[in-house]
């Protein structure tokens, strides 16, 4: 019997390339953290990580050293390199197939976006299932009928480029909250948040990400003008106080935490649905792979685990 489906699915997109230098680190950190706050509030059995390894010669999950709580929740989607290599033309990481890829395989009833460095202290997980996901207080809107949204703090990249543990990224949170920017969006809302929710009703019917924001930036703009067309966009940490913390990884070279990178055209969008039936790399029967028993992975042949119809996003 296949076990019931997760209340929440976590998208994570993902590649094996130590992206500024300790990036090992901080996608380990992030997911360890996670399922050990998910485990002592007694809610991992009701989450999954999906993590969408794009085009990773290396697969993540064998360089990963994941925790036996993470080993019970995260799903590893493989897009192979042959495939990615086809897909992503010439940008580096495009990040919105890869999100779209493990959007359209996720099996929770609210389906989050977040990225591989941002910590998820316990203290926001408890409200965020009190407030979104098991709705045992009042807010606003409806959850299931809204874009959800929170701020996140960065920890200064001068302490975590030493790669510090767990409990000494809790201390330098705890006794200097200051030296923690907030990252205030000053034209858009929904802009560079610490994570985005929806319910799955919502992502099938706006189809994702756009999928032509191959390139950097953007993307989740697009996503919040095309949704909130319909529907509200809610912030938890302007409503509730909650925050979330992101391991800061860029160097400040007097530009800020700009890089030189190709970046997408922000254009306002003239389509709700600009993806075609097919979004999220339908047409591939890309692996799913999990830790069977909690130790090893299951890697032989790559077998996809197949998802009956009424699981995967349409």
């Amino acid at each position: 019997m296949c076990p019931p489906d997760p209340l929440l699915s976590i998208v994570i997109p993902a590649r094996n390339d130590q992206f500024m230098v300790n990036f090992g680190y901080r996608l380990e950190t992030t997911l360890n953290y996670m399922a050990s706050n998910l485990a002592l509030l007694g809610v991992l059995e009701q989450v999954e990580v999906v993590l969408a390894d794009w085009g990773s010669s290396i697969p993540l999950f064998r360089e990963l050293s994941l925790s036996e709580h993470a080993r019970k929740i995260v799903r590893h989607l493989i897009i192979p390199p042959q495939v990615a290599a086809v897909v992503q033309r010439d940008s580096e990481f495009p990040i919105v197939l890869a999100q779209n890829a493990a959007l359209r395989r996720c099996r929770g009833q609210y389906l989050m976006q977040t990225d591989s460095d941002v910590l998820f202290p316990i203290e926001f997980l408890e409200s965020f299932f009190e407030l979104v996901l098991q709705r045992q207080s009042t807010v606003i809107v409806d959850p299931a009928k809204a874009l959800i949204g929170v701020k996140r703090r960065h920890i200064p990249v001068q302490f975590t480029f030493s790669n510090p543990p767990v409990s000494e990224l809790e201390r330098f949170i705890r006794e200097h909250p200051t030296a923690c920017n907030l990252e205030v969006p000053e034209q858009f809302p929904f802009c560079a948040t610490g994570m985005m929710v929806m319910h799955r009703d919502l992502w099938s019917e706006f189809r994702g990400y756009d999928e032509r924001l191959i390139y950097w930036g953007w993307m989740e703009i697009d996503l919040g003008l095309r949704t909130s067309v319909k529907y509200p966009y809610y912030d938890l940490t302007d409503v509730h106080g909650m925050v979330l913390f992101h391991l800061e990884h860029y160097v400040d070279n007097g530009q800020g935490r700009e890089v030189e990178r190709k970046m997408n055209t922000m254009d306002r969008p003239n389509q709700l649905t600009p993806n075609p039936e097919d979004w999220g790399l339908a047409q591939y029967d890309l692996p799913v792979l999990t830790y069977p028993d909690y130790g090893s992975i299951q890697t032989e042949a790559l077998v996809a685990q197949k998802v009956v119809s009424t699981q995967v996003l349409k």
